[in-house]
């Protein structure tokens, strides 16, 4: 399942709920919310998160206060807990990556004095096709493989190493993505289809014939809910013998 990841302050345009910036990450999420009890600073409890954070992983974004946004986007949009939605100016969130998960904290007090921490935890997708058996048993089913638009050097030799393995396997690499400012859709048709066709050649350099690869680009023809319009995916050409 694709989750968007919060890499930003929050607003409102248009009436849709809009972050500075963000990423979608495909994975399993876990979500988990906990008051802590006895302590009413959350800016002492949030500092216990963002230590264990820098510690044991890499930050990607933090706010503090109304920095942040509305709490209420973050307690009822975001996270989905009402529970959350309290005074702006008490609020904190951290996002960040740990041994392959992304971990996004939010801590926030609500109107009575409570403090409230909340958790998503999200294996990332792509380091779990890492282990050769998670990307061979994705690309068998019929969604096939979705990566980011440029998929790491790990991932690609891992798909090569499979590929060598199973000299049966050939695949479509299908290129996605929205409409750029002034583009068109054939324009961007175009665009997509160099960026699948640059993905086979990656693979063609690292050994694997051209004739098991097909690339394609299909611009933003082909939108996905709840992912992100750049994404490049892999399906295994089905095996049809008359």
């Amino acid at each position: 399942m694709t989750h968007r990841i919060m890499l930003g302050g929050l607003k409102k345009i248009d009436n849709e709920i809009t972050p500075e910036a963000s990423r979608y990450v495909q994975g399993l999420r876990s979500r988990h919310t906990y008051l802590i009890a006895d302590e009413n600073r959350t800016g002492l409890v949030f500092d216990f998160f963002s230590t264990q954070l820098q510690q044991k992983g890499q930050i990607l974004y933090q706010c503090t206060g109304r920095e942040c946004g509305s709490s209420n986007y973050w307690a009822n949009s975001v996270f989905e807990r009402r529970i959350l939605y309290g005074p702006e100016q008490y609020q904190h969130y951290i996002v960040g990556i740990i041994n392959g998960y992304y971990a996004a904290i939010y801590v926030a007090q609500r109107a009575t004095g409570q403090v409230y921490a909340h958790l998503d935890v999200i294996e990332d997708q792509q380091v779990s096709l890492l282990d050769g058996d998670n990307l061979l048993r994705a690309l068998q089913t019929l969604v096939g493989v979705q990566l980011n638009i440029e998929p790491d050097e790990k991932l690609t030799k891992k798909l090569v190493q499979i590929l060598n393995a199973d000299a049966s396997i050939n695949i479509y690499i299908v290129a996605h993505d929205g409409l750029q400012a002034s583009e068109t859709v054939p324009a961007a048709i175009k665009r997509t289809t160099q960026v699948g066709g640059a993905f086979k050649s990656r693979l063609v350099a690292a050994g694997i014939s051209a004739q098991r690869l097909q690339a394609y680009g299909v611009g933003p023809l082909a939108p996905l809910e709840g992912t992100g319009p750049d994404r490049l995916e892999l399906i295994k050409i089905a095996d049809v013998r008359r």
